[in-house]
């Protein structure tokens, strides 16, 4: 690969690099450097350029450490892969939210229909208890063996 020369503006300085790669990855590589400083400078609060390079530098490191440990770097953004699963999750547990939603209605339904059926069976009854007191009513049966010989 042939040297090339980049042109690098960052933390109120610039300057020029020559490297063996191409442009388009020392181009990745500086914006991920800037993105990075830009988090350092807006977590902290610095102003010192200088600190806060170096602050960004102690954080790459940290991650590309944690990166060869295989440990996920604290703070990196989720993959595609996941963002993708954590939704299928989000829209899984809406789904069954729903669901029971619905069947907490059905059944809610089903016991006030059944209390109110309660409610008017308990009232007719009442009633018909009050139609057919025996205690008041005169007449009197006996079923003993004397008295049925005695009708026959």
């Amino acid at each position: 690969m042939q040297r090339s020369s980049f042109r690098i503006d960052m933390l109120g300085t610039s300057f020029s690099i020559a490297a063996n790669e191409s442009p388009e990855y020392l181009e990745k590589i500086s914006k991920i450097v800037k993105e990075k400083s830009d988090e350092v400078r807006e977590s902290t609060g610095l102003h010192d350029s200088l600190k806060i390079a170096i602050i960004t530098g102690i954080v790459l490191c940290d991650e590309l450490e944690r990166l060869k440990r295989g440990e996920s770097p604290e703070g990196a953004e989720s993959s595609s892969t996941d963002i993708a699963k954590s939704r299928a999750e989000q829209d899984l547990a809406e789904n069954l939210a729903l669901e029971l939603i619905e069947r907490l209605d059905i059944v809610l339904k089903e016991i006030e229909s059944e209390e109110k059926n309660n409610d008017c069976d308990d009232e007719k009854e009442e009633e018909d208890c009050e139609s057919y007191n025996f205690d008041d009513e005169e007449e009197e049966y006996n079923f003993d063996k004397e008295n049925d010989e005695d009708d026959i």
